[in-house]
């Protein structure tokens, strides 16, 4: 007679590893419908009826974008595009930080900052949570129930939910934050000692769901409180709440947009990020153990994610150098120089900026990767502001100067096609763009200023939209620049 294991075991050893090892790697069904990808080079001239399907007004156009705290993700807007602009992807990464950064743009991405490095010292070892159903449906609730089992195990990260606010270190709530729940509701969260975290689980707390507008919700405690993570969802996976989590507490690597990375290796070191930063090694170190730097603290070791680095530096106004630290040159070169014939580039293809843009870095004298982080920069600063100046011409330009290593600085001329609509506030659609290397941020910027000041001339703009000559052009520069220096000495008398 043959020993047989019992079916328990059999059925056991079938299932394999119950646990997900890494919830950064994680791949879920294409099933899954997960965070919303937009195409709006489909979208037919005119077209609403995305925004029109959407059952909590979610979508909004011109451009095209996407409110993942209110999106319930049903597919209705994907049903009524008849193009297909939107689509779903089975990405579960797309909590936030703040209620403005779960909006979707085009070729944009979701990602929560960093917490700071105080509540980075007091809960990145252990956080525990209060769970507060403030009306929900049970949908989100059982999501967060499952948190615990086997397969995503968040004890495992020190996160556990208790079932006392005296005991807890924030609060998770879920559901539209009803009138019957607001007294329990701030109640509850008064109970947790300080400092203490707020996280909104799903799409009915962040903004009331299908449900917004009525007036049995009592959002008023929403409004009041500090916010300190986003989990959108209709209800949210597991591992959007584990993953958002783990990347507020640092325990993660802060993801940016995909379109941001232009190498494979996505950490950095010390002497990497001081070449970046064009700073010295011993001030990266200070700037991240005082908290000013992001920094990935993986058991103990310091490193630095590339994504978060060059946001940083966008958001504080700090000059990135690709390639090399940049020393300011002894001089500044004529702008008359920098008119060469062989850097006019005429009949560049393009229906709109990200296009043109580019067909120009295509014959942009940069290196393969340095052309994708540039473009990559370009079009996310375009999307916060335009950098049209108006009579059809724009100068991309970052928030902070560009710095490469050339030999010296290089300025390339790009006349479209056709005009493009770069939201310019005279309304005119843009002609002419104007892309600029340097080699230092001062020198870069005296540039910019001399630059722009041509634009001030009809003739030279002109000149531009009838697409002259390059001799043309640099002949007329070299015969107004020096008029315009004896003008500047007038002027500083």
């Amino acid at each position: 007679m043959s020993w047989r294991p019992p079916r328990a075991v059999t059925v056991r050893l079938a299932q394999g590893e119950p646990v997900i090892p890494d919830v950064a790697a994680a791949t879920l069904p294409d099933r899954f419908r997960g965070k919303p990808k937009i195409d709006s080079s489909r979208c037919p001239e005119g077209c609403s009826k995305c925004a029109d399907a959407c059952p909590t007004s979610a979508i909004s156009l011109n451009p095209l974008t996407i409110d993942l705290g209110a999106c319930v993700f049903c597919p209705l807007c994907a049903e009524a595009c008849p193009e297909g602009a939107i689509t779903y992807t089975n990405d579960y990464k797309m909590a936030a930080t703040s209620r403005e950064g779960l909006l979707l743009h085009e070729g944009g991405d979701i990602s929560p900052g960093g917490c700071s490095q105080e509540i980075h010292r007091l809960f990145g070892r252990s956080l525990k949570l209060r769970s507060v159903s403030a009306g929900g449906c049970n949908g989100c609730e059982l999501e967060l129930n499952a948190l615990s089992n086997v397969n995503f195990d968040m004890a495992r990260f020190g996160i556990e939910f208790v079932a006392s606010p005296r005991h807890a270190d924030g609060v998770v709530v879920s559901g539209t934050t009803t009138r019957a729940m607001a007294n329990a509701l701030e109640a509850t969260y008064q109970a947790v000692p300080g400092p203490k975290l707020l996280i909104l689980f799903g799409a009915c707390a962040i903004s009331g769901g299908i449900f917004q507008g009525s007036n049995e919700l009592a959002r008023e405690f929403i409004e009041k409180h500090r916010i300190d993570l986003y989990i959108p969802g209709c209800p949210p996976h597991p591992l959007t709440f584990i993953h958002g989590l783990l990347q507020y507490l640092r325990k993660l690597p802060v993801r940016h947009s995909s379109k941001f990375l232009t190498s494979n290796n996505m950490e950095l070191n010390s002497n990497e990020v001081a070449a970046l930063l064009g700073i010295a090694e011993p001030d990266v170190r200070e700037w991240a153990y005082s908290g000013k730097l992001p920094i990935v603290d993986v058991q103990g070791r310091l490193q630095f994610n590339r994504q978060a680095i060059l946001e940083w530096a966008l958001a504080h106004g700090h000059p990135l150098n690709f390639g090399v630290a940049a020393t300011e040159p002894p001089g500044l070169p004529a702008l008359t120089e920098l008119f060469e014939p062989a850097q006019f580039h005429y009949d560049v293809p393009g229906r709109n900026f990200a296009e043109v843009l580019r067909a120009a870095l295509d014959v942009f004298v940069l290196p393969p990767d340095d052309k994708e982080l540039v473009y990559d920069l370009l079009v996310s600063r375009e999307k916060l502001m335009t950098t049209a100046v108006g009579d059809g011409l724009a100068i991309p330009h970052l928030r902070v100067p560009v710095v490469v290593n050339v030999p010296r600085p290089v300025l390339s001329i790009f006349c479209t096609r056709e005009p493009i609509d770069m939201g310019a506030l005279d309304g005119m659609p843009v002609h002419t763009l104007f892309l600029l290397l340097s080699l230092a941020p001062k020198q870069h910027l005296e540039l910019l200023a001399r630059l722009t000041f041509l634009f001030r001339h009809p003739e030279f703009v002109d000149l531009l939209r009838e697409r002259a000559k390059p001799e043309t052009i640099l002949k007329w520069v070299q015969e107004a620049v020096p008029k315009e220096a004896n003008q500047d000495k007038k002027l500083r008398r």
